[in-house]
């Protein structure tokens, strides 16, 4: 995999940012997300853990069911949507 510039990726952690707030309160799934970056869902998924870790967005996980790891979901974290909203 290439690098990424550190400009570059926070560049795309913005439009990560810009997505969800797009389509808020719906939660996107990695896929989804990839999709609009035109990125593959591994690399969109590395840049959403690192949002995550930020606290910018959340993961949400499937109600009454088990802890699937393959689904999941992302939307904006309520920090994320009172600084960007």
């Amino acid at each position: 995999m290439s690098r990424v510039s550190t400009k570059n990726w926070n560049k795309l952690a913005g439009e990560t940012i810009s997505i969800l707030r797009e389509h808020d309160p719906l939660p996107l799934s990695t896929r989804q997300i990839a999709a609009e970056l035109v990125r593959d869902k591994e690399f969109c998924l590395r840049l959403l853990l690192f949002l995550k870790e930020k606290g910018y967005v959340t993961q949400r996980v499937k109600k009454n069911g088990a802890a699937y790891v393959r689904w999941c979901k992302w939307s904006l974290s309520d920090a994320a949507r009172q600084r960007f909203g």
